[in-house]
């Protein structure tokens, strides 16, 4: 995927995201500063508004004050690569960090074992509040907390996957993380997929009867 196609879903989906947060604070009384069911929602767009001010770094100044220092061409490009790498990888980490804290928080407003092991966590939240294990939003919801989950694992592995092998169904496809491997399919295009459904599954959870009813859920930051 071009870095002029990254920068362009990266503002899309940043505009989707700050809509939800003014359609959710129009809808209800929740406050949009403090409210953990508003603020998950600003803080992916903040993390994907990051991004794509990274991505709009100046690779051509970046080279010609390398060359200036003497430094030869391959190692010029190779900075360059990896830059943008760690642009993704720590965009990818830090959107899945801002919805385990908000899981966390609306778990701990329903008076759940908040700080128990995510997995735990979020497959207790789902079948208390997304209509029961054979609920069709329950399973799409732990569809893609799963792969995120072990995407984040994967990333905090330097991309290599170190548990036994899983394969887990996602958007109709089937991906296989296999044990001691590097994972290649951790990429923008496999990251905007998780991010529209994100968006999808957290307005559904935030929506749902036993999470909404609540006139205040603090974000654990608030």
């Amino acid at each position: 995927m071009g870095q002029g196609v990254i920068i362009s879903k990266l503002g899309s989906y940043y505009d989707e995201l700050t809509n939800k947060m003014t359609q959710l604070s129009n809808t209800n009384s929740w406050d949009v500063n403090l409210d953990t069911r508003i603020q998950v929602f600003g803080k992916i767009a903040n993390v994907l508004q990051y991004a794509q001010i990274s991505y709009v770094f100046d690779v051509n100044t970046f080279a010609q004050m390398m060359k200036d220092q003497g430094q030869p061409n391959n190692k010029i490009l190779s900075i360059a690569e990896n830059y943008y790498s760690l642009v993704g990888w720590s965009s990818f980490l830090n959107v899945f960090s801002a919805i385990e804290s908000s899981i966390r928080a609306i778990a701990k407003e329903l008076s759940m074992d908040w700080k128990s092991p995510y997995y735990k966590l979020y497959n207790n939240l789902f079948t208390n509040v997304l209509g029961g294990t054979a609920n069709s939003n329950y399973i799409r919801a732990m569809e893609l907390f799963n792969i995120c989950r072990v995407s984040r694992n994967t990333i905090h592995n330097n991309g290599v996957h170190v548990n036994q092998t899983e394969t887990f169904s996602f958007l109709g496809g089937n991906y296989t993380f296999t044990e001691g491997s590097v994972v290649s399919f951790i990429n923008w295009d496999f990251f905007f997929s998780m991010i529209g459904e994100i968006i999808i599954v957290l307005d559904l959870l935030v929506n749902s009867s036993g999470v909404a009813s609540f006139s205040q859920i603090k974000d654990l930051r608030a």
